[in-house]
């Protein structure tokens, strides 16, 4: 359920739920430098399943969130009630920025190119770590950077 209003209040979503993907994220890109030791193949193979995930996050928003579901479903109801909220835009960016992280990692394990894939997983491996462990979601801050040179919709 949306709570986004026609007051134009941003949609909002409980922070743990990030944090919980995020934690859920961190474990399958260890799992995926740890793998990539073994097999290349291997290891373009769950960052591409991972950046499945990062696709579904960046289209349709931490409730639709892969991991995000598995909270909401399982974790959320055994927690006390929400204190605190963030607003979905700079999440789905953050998602984004993964998003391009495995893309690029995939293509590196997949063409032999190995440093390009450990390079671009470690980023990852980066971001969701300083998002799970301290709260810094690394996509979430550069956001509206980038939001402010989005073009403004022209008046009609």
């Amino acid at each position: 359920m949306s709570t986004n209003t026609n007051t134009g209040a941003p949609d909002q979503v409980d922070v743990r739920g990030p944090r919980f993907a995020a934690w859920v994220t961190t474990a399958v890109i260890v799992a995926t430098l740890v793998v990539s030791a073994l097999s290349e193949v291997a290891a373009a193979v769950i960052l591409g399943l991972q950046a499945v995930v990062f696709a579904v996050g960046a289209w349709r928003g931490a409730r639709q969130h892969p991991y995000g579901l598995i909270f909401q479903r399982l974790v959320a109801p055994r927690l006390g009630p929400v204190t605190e909220k963030e607003p979905v835009p700079p999440l789905k960016f953050a998602q984004l920025v993964g998003l391009v992280f495995a893309i690029v990692g995939v293509i590196g394990f997949a063409a032999g190119t190995p440093l390009l894939g450990l390079i671009a997983t470690g980023f990852a491996l980066v971001a969701a770590f300083l998002n799970a462990a301290f709260g810094i979601c690394l996509g979430c801050q550069i956001y509206p950077l980038v939001a402010r040179y989005r073009r403004a919709p022209s008046p009609a």
